[in-house]
């Protein structure tokens, strides 16, 4: 290897940690005081990560009492805001992921390593010291690919397909009991309603009864026929 190749090398190896404290220096927060009394301090990464806070969309929602939703509405609702299927939707995204990880087996890995080293030390000769050095460098690549595994990957990208399929059907299986719920709710309410409407009827009933066929003072008598049938009759 020449000695110009040798000392941009090394001047790489060297100037590529300097670069990085230096950027690990800037993103340091410089000391100063507060801006105003009635504030907090916050750093700058302080700020960033609120204000990537506020970026996340809110969850919440809110339901209009004026209005009277139908059931598909009702289901909509349901899947979109229930923590459940959100967290089985993750799940099921998670699982994905790792079967990506799994698929890059079959794929090459290539991995590279440069080390520069420098050696001073002095040499005796005659009847003084000569200083010396003694400049190393070497560069390693590594490339690794399994050609032959007798079927090891294939079973596992496998066993990861059938892990995403079981989460993506267990996803599918939390929408149909949130849909379960808010059908039998939405019943349940409906037949409490006709219920109500029910009781409310024949209480108006009971209490017409009365105004419409009021009372006598006196109770009713009864009247012997000659034939010995008895009837009543309201005198």
């Amino acid at each position: 290897m020449s000695r110009w190749l040798k000392r941009h090398l090394l001047l790489v190896c060297i100037g590529g940690p300097i670069v990085l404290l230096m950027l690990f220096t800037r993103s340091v927060p410089a000391q100063s005081a507060p801006v105003s009394p009635d504030h907090p301090w916050h750093t700058s990464t302080g700020l960033r990560i609120e204000a990537d806070a506020k970026k996340i969309p809110d969850l919440r929602f809110n339901i209009d009492s004026t209005k009277t939703y139908a059931l598909a509405e009702l289901i909509d609702l349901a899947e979109a805001h229930n923590p459940a299927t959100r967290v089985d939707w993750e799940r099921a995204r998670a699982q994905a992921g790792a079967l990506g990880v799994t698929r890059s087996e079959l794929f090459p890995m290539l991995a590279s390593a440069a080390v520069s080293q420098t050696a001073r030390q002095q040499a005796f000769f005659g009847n003084r010291f000569y200083g010396q050095e003694i400049q190393d460098f070497r560069v390693e690549m590594d490339l690794n690919y399994t050609v032959f595994d007798f079927g090891a990957r294939s079973g596992r990208i496998n066993e990861a397909k059938a892990q995403l399929l079981a989460a993506n059907f267990a996803f599918n299986d939390t929408h149909r009991q949130v849909v379960y719920q808010v059908q039998q709710s939405y019943y349940r309410l409906l037949n409490s309603m006709g219920q109500e409407d029910a009781a409310r009827a024949s209480l108006s009933n009971a209490q017409a009864v009365p105004r419409l066929f009021p009372l006598r003072s006196h109770p009713p008598s009864v009247r012997v026929r000659l034939t010995g049938a008895i009837e009543p009759s309201l005198l």
